[in-house]
């Protein structure tokens, strides 16, 4: 992590040193962090609290110093499987509805063949009718 340094001293990290990360996202190194953010912090002015740069940083705080390329890939990774695991679901819902589908379509078809024989009694029914009222007329 190259791009580490103290923000007052621009002092890079050594073994022999902690660094200090502010509630403020300041860092300062062992030797700037008592005067420029024991309370308040030199840079910005706000009140502040430190905790020493370690590997046992919560991952929230640790996120911040992680790699953004190892980052990308971790979450690229994540919404590949919420992808897949969307995909197979939504190809089970409609591998099932293609099934009622199918054992529905015989049915769909006798229902379009009711409504044709309905229709020629309808069409004859109307026919007489006008037939009869045409005749009506010419009484």
């Amino acid at each position: 992590m190259e791009w580490i340094h103290c923000n007052n001293c621009f002092g890079l990290p050594d073994s022999e040193k902690n660094f200090y990360l502010t509630s403020c996202g300041h860092i300062y190194c062992q030797d700037c962090e008592e005067q420029c953010a024991r309370t308040q912090c030199k840079l910005c002015g706000n009140q502040c609290s430190t905790i020493v740069l370690s590997s046992t940083l919560k991952p929230d705080v640790q996120m911040y110093f992680t790699d953004p390329d190892e980052l990308l890939k971790k979450k690229l990774k994540e919404v590949h499987q919420v992808s897949d695991f969307q995909k197979n679901h939504r190809a089970r819902l409609w591998a099932h509805q293609k099934k009622q589908f199918i054992s529905l379509k015989p049915i769909l078809i006798f229902i379009s063949y009711i409504k044709h024989v309905i229709k020629v009694p309808c069409r004859i029914n109307s026919e007489i009718i006008m037939s009869c009222s045409a005749k009506q007329n010419y009484v």
